[in-house]
């Protein structure tokens, strides 16, 4: 499989663009997560990073959550308890990087996508029609995101907003 994810790191500020080869949609298969674990593994390891910032280089797409593809045929409850952790796993890797992380969403964003989303430290989502289920709240089942979603909620009530709801886009 080529790379699903192009690095970028200038001025302390890695940019992680997922751009899933040969598909219309950003999604997290056991290929992509074995890839993105890797590049987040290397990425703890370096001093020189102050902020990663991860975005998608899909137009009105960031992440349209677990590959189907994948999950549709499990039928065996320890195969899918499986798959979900390994998902929250990986992911859980982006809130124990020693630096802060920030979701710039500017479309779709579902599933294990809201699971990605609410792992990074700050999101800012873009105004538009395709992300209008993460500005209202979001669906994070994938990777069993209600949790984390809970997290962000109380951080917000609690006073330690850590959030821009939205960006309205000018054009």
């Amino acid at each position: 499989m080529a790379s699903a994810f192009k690095l970028n790191k200038k001025d302390g500020i890695a940019t992680l663009i997922f751009d899933l080869p040969g598909e219309k949609v950003n999604k997290l298969s056991g290929p992509v997560l074995l890839e993105l674990e890797g590049i987040l593994d290397n990425l703890a390891k370096q001093t020189d990073i102050k902020l990663l910032v991860i975005e998608s280089a899909k137009p009105g797409i960031f992440i349209a959550g677990a590959d189907i593809e994948e999950i549709k045929d499990l039928r065996v409850i320890a195969d899918a308890e499986t798959k979900v952790k390994r998902g929250q796993d990986v992911l859980g890797k982006i809130e124990k990087l020693p630096f802060p992380s920030l979701a710039v969403i500017n479309g779709a964003c579902m599933g294990g996508g809201c699971e990605l989303v609410l792992c990074c430290t700050y999101r800012v989502a873009i105004e538009n029609k395709k992300n209008a289920d993460w500005l209202a709240g979001g669906e994070s089942r994938d990777f069993s995101g209600f949790w984390r979603h809970a997290k962000v909620a109380e951080n917000y009530r609690a006073g330690g907003i850590t959030e821009i709801n939205s960006c309205r886009k000018n054009n």
